[in-house]
Order: C-alpha cells, then structure tokens, then sequence
C-alpha cells in the first residue's frame, strides 16, 4: 500500500471537506426549502378553505336569524298573513336592508303566495311583488313594480300563472321538517339564476302549519368569495355540491347549463362539464370519473396537465345542515420557480469555492509539511542514540517548535533513564531471589494449613449429616404421634356422638313399647277392645321404629366398615321413582303436602345402581322434604340428563336449612336442631344416603334458602345400554 504525504492528506481533506459542505448545504437548503414551501401551500389552500367556510356562514347565518325573526312575527300575529300590504312592506324593507337576498316570500296551506325580489326587467323599477290569492277565488298572479322608496311604478296581471308554493320542494321540506331547512342549490323558477333557499314552517296558536316562509340567496355572492382567495398568482377554487355539481367559481364562469334538448330546464353543471382542464385532471387522478371520487372525505392530490403540475385540495364543509366541497388547486411553479433559479446559483457560488479552497488547501499543506520533514530527521537521530543540535531545530509553527524543544529534552531524558535502569536492574534480580525464598517458605506454611482444614470440613460434614438423619427421624416420630393422637381424638369424639344419640334414639320407642305393655298387664279387669288396639297399635309403631332404627344403624355400621354388599344393574328411572310415588304418597297425604311427579309420563334414560339402595335413598329424600315442609306445603319429584348422569331432584316448601348450619347436613345424629321438636327423626339417612350413593358411583348434593325451601339431588351414572340384567356384587372398601 502507498503511503500519502501530509501534504496530500491536508490539501485533500481541505479541499474534501469544503466540496462536502457546499454539497450539503445546497441539496439540504433546496430540499428543505422545497419541502417547507409545499408544506405551506397546501397550508395557505387549507387556511384559504377555512375562510372560505367562515365568510359563507357569515353570510348564511345573518339570513337564518332573520328568516327565525319572521317566523316569530308571524306566530305571534304580528304579521297578519291575510294583510298584504303590510307583508309586502316587511318583505320590501328585508330586502333593502340585506343586499344579498334576492327574495322573500310567504306560502299558505290555501295556495296563497306573497312574494317580493328584485327586478330588473322595467325600466325604474328595483323590486317586483308577486301576489296570488286562492283562498279568494283569484287566479293567476296579480304583479306590482316598485323603485328604492317603494312607490309603485306599474301593475299588471298574470292569468297564466299557475305557481303552487305548496308543491315546491322549499315548502316541501320544512313542512315535513317542521324547523328551518336549507336547500341544496337549485335554479329559480323566477329568475333562472342559481341560488339556495332558507325557509321554515309558520304554525298557529294550537300548533298546526299554516304555511312556510322563505328567503333566496343567490349563488353568485358565493363566486365573490371564492375569487377573494389570495393564494398565488395562478390558484382557483371552486365550490360544489357532494353530487359534483359545481356551485360557484373563483373565475365566475357560467356554472348553470340546459338540460339536454330542453332549454326551459336549466340545471347545474359538473366538474367534468364545466371549462377547466385542471378540475378534469383532478377528477381523473383522485378516481377516474366523478362518480368514483367520494368527495364527502377530504382530498389531496399532486397532478401535471398541461405542462404544469398542481397541488389540490378538495375539503368537505358542513353549512346550514348541508354538505358542499370546497377545492383549491395552485401551481407549483407560483412557489417553486424562485428556488430552481436560487439552487443553479448555488451551484455557481460552491464551485467557485471548491477552486479558492484548493488554492489555500496547498499553501497551509505546504506551511505544514516543511517542518514536519526537519522532526522526522530529529526523530531518525533519536532511534540511532544520537546527540540532537538545538541549533538546527526547526522553526515556523509553535506547535512544531514545541515538539523540537520536547524532542531534545526526551534524549536528555533518555540517557539519564538508561544510567538509572542499569542500577535498578541489579537492585532488582537480587530482590527478585530473595521474593522467592520467602515465597517458597509461604507457600509450605500454606500447605499444611490446608491440610487441616481439609480434615475438619470433612469431619463436619460428616457430623452435620448424621444430625440431619437424626432431625428427619424425630420429625418423622413426632408427625406420627400427631396423626395417631388426631384419629384416636375423632374416634373418642365420633364413638360419644353415636353412643349418645343412639342411647337417645332406642330409649324413645323402647319406653313406649315397656309403657304401653306395662299398661295393658296393669289394667284391672277386661280391656276393650278399642283401647287394646290403639295399645297395641303404639307398641306396633314403636317396634317398627325401633326395628328401622336399629337397620339404619346396622346399614351405616357396615357401609363404614366396607363390607356391605351393592348389587349393581340396569334400572329403570321411570318405573323406581313411580314405586317411590307411591310409597310415600300415604305419607304426604295423610300430612296434607301435595306430592308432584314431574316425571310422570316421562321417558327417562336407564341408569346403573343398586335398585334397592336406590329407592331407599329417594324414600329418605322424599320423606324428610314431606316431614320438614309446611302445612299445606308441596313436595316436586324431577329428573333431567347431565351429561353421563342422570339427576333425580326432590325440592320442597319447608322451613329450609340455615346457611351457618348447611355444613353440618351430612353429619351422622346431627338433625340440625329439629331433635327439640316433634318430628321424628334419627339423623342417620342423609348420612346413609350420601355413603350409598357414593358407592353407587353417584353424588349427592342440595341448596337450600332459609324460609323459603330446600332441593336435594342425587346424580346416578347412565347405563351405556340396556342389557341383560346382571347382577354384580361389588364389596365397597371404607
């Protein structure tokens, strides 16, 4: 690789630096200045529509405030709608005092019309009155010509005039409306000149229409708007409706045209009609045809027709309950041409630069580069340990002066350094053998140390895990005693419970069985026959009670110990719950609760259990809905699918369980407080039902409201398909 001289370096990186920097700084300022003044004109075309907006709501607001102010005069029987001089004196004075109407007229419910516009058409006559009276029988149109003072200059009839204010579509409108409307730009059936139409309904005292008033604005105020615009030299603007019907220009040209083959039917023309190649070129860059642009979204387009290329905007704007577009478009060359001519001038200036660069570039390089070339000679010297002359040190740069002087310092330095590096060299190889002794010494002291620890940490460890086997047993033995303490503490607690309710239980019906036969040995002389059997009929209860009594407990005793024997088959649900029905229809019946089978007539799956079991735990369910209900209270027997199960619901009347006792439903001998009242009980079945049908692969839950009642359900497995009955004994574990 060739080295470069510092001359070339320097003159290159002058030169370099320079071009870059004039580069920059022109393509930066043209970019930015381009940028910035594009930013500004859509800017300035944006501002130019928001005053646009706010000189047409100027101009419409004042007309709207006071078409508000006629409607009030008329409601209110200020303006007498059958006066027509005094109406065509108020519609006169509103026209002389705002030039920018063109007409004001009143419409009725009968047909009438009272109109006042300006004239042009006789010679000394500013404004025209249109009267037409239906509501008397007139026809045709009675017409009266008026100067600036309202002095009348002629009069004439019109028998031909057939005008119908009611079937106009001004009319029309604020009818159905009810307020004040603006109409969408339309030509005058008078004046054929384009205009917009404010108007609003008059009503009666009792609120009914009896006719509309109106005032016409002509469009060309609005052209005068637009060529207001002060934007660039070149820039036009235009006002249309949503339809693309061009409204007003800034150039004024004529914006109405004919129907096609009907000269008499004026209407509106379209941007893509009117004489303006930049509009067309817009329409066609923003959609292709007017029918494909939505101009009630604002749009931005960058277009070149004609040699020239354009910025527009079309703006939608909200004007007395109308949509109207308002567009700006300006040419570029209004606000770029300044800067294409300010950039080749640039370009003239930077290279003008560029060349004096080079010339003082090659001067400082060459300044630098003269005592650079003596250094380099000092330094050749240093590297051959050669004395320096501070005669011959260059001069011509203090920095380079300074680098001399620094030179012959550093070889004074030098030979001193190597005097002094000699000395120390001897003073350190013999402190170098004397380290290694020590260290040698150190590192056996060391050695032996860590042997010794080495010892204890292993000693330790050892101690450490003997005491943890130790810690693990006697946690171990400790957690056992705890279990063992815990299930001998419930089993003391679980054998009381049962011994005393059972002693509870067996003592009640064991007494009236003892009395009641005590009763019948002790009786002096015959008994009769009805006494002896209500006895008997006592201790027949009391035996049943206490034979039912002791099956339960004998039930429970061998469900917890695991071995009770279940027989598990195909049952049909329809025909149990029948059976059911009717065991313990008695029961309701005979204590006045309505028993109801909504499963009656039912086909209900097959589900899989033990039958008998089964319909002793439906029979508890039903019976202690049936003992703990209300007089006349009602008992209702459901059954609905869930998914594999089958529920079996009992939903009573009663008095319902109490939220802070719910917990303890399932509990064996606990009957929630009703063993202080006189229903009879054992508070052994709910516990029983759940065992059983837990073991039947099932649940069993309830909800329950204090006050109002409580449901019990059972959730049996489905039988997949009815087969063969089989019967499957199956010894339960606890």
């Amino acid at each position: 690789m060739t080295n470069l001289s510092i001359k070339t370096v320097v003159l290159a990186a002058i030169v370099g630096l320079q071009v870059l920097a004039a580069a920059i700084i022109i393509s930066a300022s043209s970019l930015s200045s381009g940028q910035a003044v594009l930013q500004q004109s859509r800017q300035l075309m944006i501002n130019g529509i928001e005053q646009t907006e706010r000189n047409i709501r100027d101009l419409l607001h004042p007309v709207e405030a006071a078409l508000r102010i006629s409607k009030n005069l008329y409601e209110n029987d200020i303006l007498v709608a059958t006066d027509d001089h005094v109406i065509e004196r108020y519609f006169f004075e509103q026209l002389s005092a705002s030039p920018k109407l063109s007409g004001v007229y009143h419409g009725s419910e009968a047909g009438d019309f009272t109109y006042v516009s300006r004239s042009t058409d006789r010679p000394g006559a500013d404004f025209r009155t249109k009267l037409m009276s239906r509501s008397a029988g007139q026809s045709g149109a009675s017409l009266v010509y008026r100067d600036a003072g309202f002095r009348e200059i002629m009069a004439s009839t019109d028998q031909q005039d057939t005008y119908d204010p009611r079937l106009r579509p001004w009319y029309r409108d604020a009818m159905r409306k009810g307020d004040v409307i603006w109409t969408d730009p339309y030509i005058f059936y008078t004046s054929r000149k384009p205009g917009i139409t404010v108007a609003a309904p008059v009503q009666d005292r009792d609120g009914t229409a009896s006719g509309v008033i109106g005032f016409d604005l002509k469009i060309e105020t609005l052209s005068g708007f637009l060529a207001d615009l002060d934007i660039s030299e070149n820039s036009a603007a235009l006002l249309m409706a949503t339809n693309g019907n061009v409204i007003a220009h800034s150039h004024r040209m004529t914006i109405e045209t004919s129907a096609e083959g009907d000269e008499t039917k004026p209407r509106f023309a379209r941007i893509d009609e009117i004489d303006d190649p930049v509009a067309h070129a817009a329409v066609n860059a923003l959609g292709g045809s007017i029918d494909a642009v939505d101009f009630a979204m604002s749009q931005f387009a960058r277009i070149e027709t004609e040699g020239s290329v354009y910025n527009i905007v079309f703006e939608p704007i909200e004007i007395g309950g109308l949509t109207w577009v308002l567009g700006v478009y300006t040419p570029e060359t209004d606000i770029l041409g300044w800067i294409v001519a300010s950039r080749y001038r640039n370009i003239g200036l930077a290279v003008v630069i560029t060349l004096v660069a080079i010339l003082i570039g090659w001067v400082v390089a060459h300044y630098i580069t003269k005592p650079m070339t003596s250094l380099s000679v000092m330094a050749d010297r240093i590297t051959h340990h050669k004395r320096l002359d501070a005669n011959a040190m260059p001069g011509g740069l203090a920095e380079v002066q300074d680098v001399s002087t620094a030179l012959l310092r550093l070889t004074e330095w030098l030979d001193d350094y190597r005097t002094r590096n000699d000395g120390l060299n001897r003073e350190l190889l013999n402190a170098s053998h004397e380290l290694e002794i020590r260290v040698e010494e150190r590192t056996n002291a060391l050695r032996s140390a860590n042997d010794r620890l080495r010892l204890e940490v292993v000693e330790r460890a050892e101690a450490e895990r003997k005491l943890a086997v130790e810690m693990r047993q006697h946690r171990r033995t400790a957690q056992d005693l705890e279990v063992a303490f815990r299930q001998a503490h419930d089993a003391s607690r679980a054998k009381s419970l049962f011994l005393s309710g059972m002693s509870h239980e067996l003592r009640t019906p064991l007494n009236a069985i003892i009395g009641f036969s005590q009763v019948l040995q002790g009786e002096a002389g015959p008994i009769p026959e009805e006494r002896r059997a209500e006895y008997m009929g006592y201790i027949l209860s009391s035996g049943e009670r206490l034979l039912g009594l002791i099956n339960e407990v004998l039930d429970l005793a061998q469900v917890e110990s695991g071995k009770i024997l279940l027989s598990i088959e195909a049952v049909d649900a329809r025909r149990l719950i029948a059976n059911v029905v009717t065991e313990t229809g008695i029961i309701a019946e005979d204590t006045g609760i309505t028993l109801i089978d909504e499963t009656k007539d039912r086909a209900l799956p097959c589900i899989s259990a033990d039958p008998k079991r089964l319909t002793q735990c439906i029979v508890n369910l039903v019976v202690n809905a049936i003992k703990y209900n209300r007089p006349g209270g009602s008992v209702r027997i459901s059954a609905s699918r869930k998914q594999h199960c089958l529920r079996i619901a009992i939903a009573d009347t009663g008095i319902g369980i109490p939220q802070q006792r719910q917990a303890e439903v399932f509990e064996t001998f606990n009957r929630l407080g009703a063993e202080n009242s006189t229903v009879q009980g054992s508070g052994i079945g709910l516990a029983l039902t759940r065992e059983f049908i837990e073991k039947m692969g099932g649940t069993v839950s309830f909800e329950s409201i204090e006050n109002e009642g409580s449901t019990f359900w059972l959730e049996i497995p489905l039988r997949d398909r009815i087969t063969e009955d089989r019967t499957q004994s199956i010894r339960n574990s606890a």
